[in-house]
């Protein structure tokens, strides 16, 4: 049963709403009122505009229109008997008056005056149902602003809307341009058959223009219903939709019930297809994502932006219960799919550059500019966007993706001293662990370069210490140490703590990421799904225990220290997960031995 049923079941039941009822729903109406008088306000707006430019055309149409019917109805008339009495005139001489002459007007003068003619009563009558449309759109946004009251003026929004749907309002808007267009074509043709008797070059270009504007005018009509996208759309185009519509209704034996879409209008069908799932969909999502990224050009206009990424790509949280109303739970909540290679082009794509604009969006809160709760909001936002960026670029996620070299972006990696901002920003390991991955083609190559050296040092040769220094720079954070050893010389000691600082890099990552959570006094963010994804070195693992004996011995004195019953739990699962891999190792060194 429709809405329309229901009230008039309603009706017939005579059944009184208690006054109650309505102060209660008081806030749904207010909902109501805002989307109707966006949408309302909106269309009577484009309705006053659309009016406005047709009262321009149409009087300058009418004076064009006048000039040539003022020298076109003299073809209906005989007026060879006043010219003759001009003449006489002129001469002073005097002749009989002429007997009255039977006067036939031509075809071509009759058929050019009444094509002009009716063109000049359509634009009349297009003018004055503009000027009435108008005025009932002033009306319109008047009578629905005249009350405050939410309820009073929630109704008078539908009763005025649903007025206009009742009466075609919609269907009289599209006349007006339809009766312009018209009138127009007439004047056209109408020309034609004016310049008939007068000459056949004139006649013959006036054809071709009418032929012209007649063959444009059908194509613009007819390819919005083959394209929906079509921004050459007029007035025509949903007549012939809607007759195209109950034809194939009546073809295939449809009915509304049976075949829902059979009653589509065109705007229902244009708002159908701009959301079916397609390839063509997807390309324009990334494209508009793209422009939307390239359009940005202040911090508050990103800021949104860089809120919903981590949304789109990992779901909403909701706040752990007890905890701080800013800090988030990390429950897994899934990764989603839909737009991860969207936001990978966003980040790929040198002209947009997304980790740049985050980069610069975090910068700002090293001014003096921010209060103290806008950065911590800003710089929270910034490393939730990055933690999501980062699970895009991870090969245990997605195994064919490269994995993305931050280090370029060193603001990324500053280290925070606020507690409320540590418990997103130690999510950066997730980062370092992808740029170890980006460069471990260059970490292979050190450690077999290292290797050589090696071996020449045996042999009393000297290596080149260069393409030690170039390698460190770049796979690195902190290598200042070893360059400014290699400054003097290499020796067979630097080597092995090359090796070492490289061996145990990857290690380092997830120990380090374990040994700051412990001092936090909730889960970080996310800490499940980044302690899973920072996982252990790929390339070579070291072979003895102690990054995992130093993590778990600064891990179990901090919790004697700072015994906290609200976290004991989970700093008991991380514990554990230390153990369990401290003891894999101590035996599979065991088997090697």
């Amino acid at each position: 049963m429709n809405v329309e049923q229901r009230g008039n079941a309603a009706l017939q039941g005579k059944r009184v709403m208690d006054p109650g009822d309505d102060a209660a729903a008081a806030k749904l109406w207010a909902v109501y009122i805002s989307e109707a008088e966006k949408y309302d306000k909106g269309l009577v707006e484009s309705w006053k505009s659309d009016m406005q430019g047709m009262l321009i055309f149409a009087g300058l149409f009418l004076a064009s229109l006048t000039v040539f019917l003022i020298e076109s109805y003299k073809t209906l008339n005989a007026d060879s008997g006043d010219a003759t009495q001009l003449e006489a005139s002129a001469s002073w001489s005097i002749f009989p008056s002429p007997l009255p002459l039977s006067f036939t007007p031509t075809t071509a003068s009759v058929v050019c005056n009444a094509l002009w003619f009716i063109s000049l009563g359509l634009s009349l009558t297009c003018a004055l149902i503009a000027t009435l449309l108008d005025q009932w759109a002033r009306d319109f946004l008047h009578h629905s602003e005249i009350r405050s009251v939410p309820l009073i003026r929630a109704r008078i929004f539908s009763y005025l809307y649903y007025g206009l749907k009742r009466f075609n309002m919609h269907a009289v808007v599209e006349i007006i341009p339809l009766l312009l267009h018209a009138s127009l074509l007439l004047f056209f043709s109408g020309l034609v058959a004016f310049l008939i008797p007068v000459n056949i070059i004139m006649t013959i270009i006036s054809a071709f223009i009418l032929l012209a504007v007649t063959v444009t005018y059908s194509i613009l009509t007819l390819l919005p219903l083959r394209y929906l996208d079509c921004p050459y759309r007029i007035p025509l185009s949903g007549g012939f939709w809607r007759l195209f519509q109950s034809y194939r209704k009546i073809c295939t034996y449809s009915t509304p019930e049976s075949n829902p879409l059979s009653d589509e209008t065109m705007a229902e069908m244009i708002a159908r297809c701009a959301v079916v799932d397609l390839a063509e969909r997807a390309i324009r999502d990334g494209r508009a994502l793209i422009w939307t990224v390239k359009s940005l050009s202040d911090d508050s206009e990103l800021e949104p932006f860089v809120e919903g990424l981590p949304d789109v790509l990992w779901g909403s949280t909701a706040p752990e219960d007890g905890g701080p109303s800013f800090w988030e739970s990390s429950r897994p909540s899934g990764q989603c799919y839909s737009y991860t290679h969207h936001v990978r082009e966003l980040v790929n794509d040198p002209d947009v550059s997304l980790c740049d604009h985050i980069k610069s969006y975090m910068r700002s809160c090293d001014t003096d500019l921010l209060s103290s709760e806008a950065r911590t909001c800003r710089l929270i936002t910034s490393y939730k966007a990055l933690w999501a960026i980062a699970t895009l670029f991870h090969s245990k996620r997605f195994p064919v993706q490269r994995p993305l070299d931050f280090s370029q972006w060193k603001r990324f990696f500053k280290m925070e001293e606020n507690s409320e901002i540590l418990h997103y920003s130690l999510s950066e390991a997730l980062m370092q662990w992808n740029f170890v991955g980006a460069v471990e083609p260059r970490l292979v190559e050190l450690l077999d370069y290292l290797a050589k050296c090696r071996i020449d040092i045996e042999q009393g040769h000297k290596p080149d210490r260069r393409p030690i220094v170039s390698i460190l720079k770049q796979v690195c954070w902190h290598s200042d140490y070893w360059i400014q050893m290699l400054q003097s010389r290499l020796t067979l000691e630097m080597i092995s703590g090359i090796e070492s600082l490289i061996n145990y890099i990857q290690s380092n990552i997830r120990f380090n990421y374990l040994r700051f959570t412990v001092g936090l006094d909730c889960e970080p963010y996310r800490w499940r799904e980044t302690l899973d994804l920072v996982s252990l070195p790929s390339f070579k693992f070291p072979k003895d225990k102690q990054p995992l004996g130093q993590t778990l011995d600064a891990i179990v004195q901090n919790q004697i220290q700072n015994r906290n019953t609200n976290n004991f739990d989970w700093i008991d699962t991380i514990i554990g997960d230390l153990y369990f891999s401290y003891t894999e190792l101590f035996r599979s060194n065991r088997q090697g031995v």
